[in-house]
């Protein structure tokens, strides 16, 4: 349950309306307590006394009583709904915002559709609960304490005949606890992984389409379906014998009160008016007990939301901001490695003891096989990950101890795959210097050589896009990059396998562009194509995650080492693939 106190404590931000919604849950709860006892008076001090009086002003203040408890308990609902809006909107900001702030160790390890669940339905599962469940939980409650005491009062033996069923009542409460607990989180589970299965098929509807695997796709998703309805039913299953016969022990109640006070109404024992005011606060007893039972579903569906959510938001964020962390000065690109000992998991280092000086201004490139660890290193100086030994620096400055957002504007990285977003050519453009302005991201992308082929869009830099960029070549994608790298003016730039996925003659526009965007930069390259590597003031090969080579592409070859052998293979492949298109 310290997941729901958990969950409760997220109405705190918002105890004003919830103090005026519990004057409103008052004023409905003793508007529905007093109706009874009017109908009671109407009919015993009304109809069987013979007075027109009496029976008059019990109609018109039952009428009144229905118009408070109706009026109040719309007020209370809309007060209600005004706090779950609010309520959801600061959870989903809160775990977006903590999602952000998780290293890509964790979204390695997540599927996003899996979080997209948890961000949408099970915070929406959390809503309900802390608006609805808490405070009319609370009502219902009040309500129960209240007809005790009343039906106490009236017929303390009557009440009690009443009160028999409760404890087959909490027998059967207690069993279907018991039955759903586990249900409910393995129900959450499953919503997340079709999710999950949905996210994945669309993200890569291309590949799908390309392979030919729209069947199989189809038939994972359907199982991952047909998984969550299974468990779904399960739920259900038990819960349609529990919910029944709750009703038919409610209705036993009924059926004791009648036969009881129909004696004692035939002996003149009670009243006629009493016995049916009694009745009618018989039927309001067990309307709570009924809603409890039901708000106890979605206590249990909510705890199992809750565990997801707080899973995520107690997650800690590996990389983040030291106590003492100071602002790191504007760069001048002095980058070091010093004994560098990193591995994504414990007891399975990828890179062991780099040491790697750049100077200001410098061009390196890593070169190595895939997975020789190039990219690791790449990542180490963004810190995206942290060190296991040695330390990364920037001008004399340790990575850990400066500030992330500080390292990060200091520092562009251009991928192989150029995330793009829903929205304008213009708006992708400046992603990332948000302020910048037309005729400065006209400048930039002029500056790489990008400029013509934006404006010759068909609706220009305002041509709009599709999430993932849709519409666009790939060598046009990186022309993006390599303009929202300029734009933010870095003192490092990281480019990870750029110019990988382009033909030779796209791959030449781009090394043009390239050039602008290096030059008086420190950059780190990362790629396979001798073209992008020859001209880059120290090439470092990477091969089992050590340094096995260092030097100029004139002093490697003359080295006749693993770069050199590199080379060759490269070279040899591109012969196979010219004889190939030739022929």
């Amino acid at each position: 349950m310290s997941v729901l106190r958990r969950v409760v404590s997220m109405l705190r931000p918002h105890h004003a309306r919830l103090a005026w919604a519990t004057v409103l849950m008052l004023v409905t709860t003793g508007a529905t307590l007093v109706r009874p006892q009017l109908i009671e008076w109407g009919i015993d001090q009304g109809i069987r006394a013979g007075s027109m009086r009496t029976l008059q002003i019990a109609v018109v203040l039952l009428a009144l009583a229905a118009i408070v408890e109706n009026g109040a308990g719309g007020w209370q609902r809309y007060t209600l709904i005004r706090v779950g809006v609010r309520v959801i909107t600061d959870l989903r900001t809160r775990m977006f915002h903590h999602l952000l702030r998780l290293s890509p160790s964790f979204h390695d390890r997540r599927r996003p559709g899996d979080l997209m669940s948890r961000v949408t339905s099970d915070a929406e599962t959390l809503s309900d609960f802390v608006t609805w469940t808490v405070i009319t939980g609370l009502q219902n409650i009040l309500m129960l304490v209240g007809i005790v005491w009343i039906l106490i009062g009236k017929d303390a033996r009557l009440a009690f005949a009443t009160f028999a069923v409760l404890p087959l009542m909490a027998l059967a409460t207690w069993r279907w606890l018991r039955a759903t607990r586990s249900r409910y989180a393995a129900v959450r589970e499953a919503v997340g992984n079709v999710a999950a299965r949905a996210e994945e098929s669309l993200a890569g509807i291309r590949v799908v389409k390309a392979l030919g695997q729209e069947r199989s796709v189809q038939g994972r998703f359907q199982q991952a379906n047909l998984d969550q309805r299974a468990k779904d039913l399960g739920t259900d299953r038990v819960a349609s014998a529990f919910f029944p016969a709750v009703d038919v022990l409610s209705d036993v109640a009924v059926v004791i009160v009648l036969g009881f006070g129909g004696l004692r109404v035939l002996s003149g024992d009670l009243e006629p008016g009493a016995l049916v005011a009694f009745l009618l606060y018989v039927q309001q007893f067990f309307d709570p007990i009924r809603d409890l039972t039901t708000r106890l579903d979605s206590v249990q569906d909510s705890a199992a939301a809750g565990n997801r959510i707080f899973e995520i938001l107690d997650t800690p964020a590996a990389i983040a901001n030291a106590p003492e962390a100071v602002e790191l000065p504007p760069a001048r690109g002095q980058v070091r490695l010093e004994g560098v000992e990193f591995g994504y998991a414990p007891g399975r280092p990828v890179l062991h003891g780099i040491d790697l000086s750049i100077s200001p201004g410098t061009t390196v490139a890593l070169v190595g096989e895939t997975g020789a660890g190039k990219t690791s290193i790449a990542r180490l100086l963004g810190r995206f990950y942290d060190v296991d030994k040695g330390r990364v620096t920037v001008d004399g400055y340790d990575v850990r101890e400066v500030t992330l957002g500080s390292l990060r504007a200091q520092l562009a990285w251009v991928p192989q795959e150029v995330g793009l977003f829903a929205g304008t050519v213009l708006d992708n453009l400046r992603y990332g210097a948000f302020d910048a302005s037309e005729q400065q991201v006209r400048a930039a992308a002029r500056a790489v050589g990008a400029d013509e082929i934006f404006a010759a869009l068909p609706q220009g830099y305002g041509t709009r896009l599709d999430e993932g960029g849709g519409g666009l070549s790939t060598g046009q994608r990186q022309l993006v990059a390599f303009t929202r790298a300029l734009l933010t003016e870095p003192a490092i730039v990281i480019l990870d396998e750029a110019t990988a996925s382009v033909d030779v003659q796209t791959e030449a526009r781009m090394q043009r562009g390239l050039a602008t965007l290096l030059a008086d930069r420190t950059a780190v390259i990362i790629a396979h194509r001798l073209s992008t590597i020859v001209g880059a003031d120290l090439i470092a090969v990477i091969d089992g995650g050590r340094i096995v080579e260092s030097g100029t592409h004139a002093e490697l070859l003359a080295l006749g080492g693993r770069y050199a052998d590199l080379v060759t293979t490269q070279m040899a492949a591109e012969i196979v693939v010219d004889a190939d298109l030739v022929a």
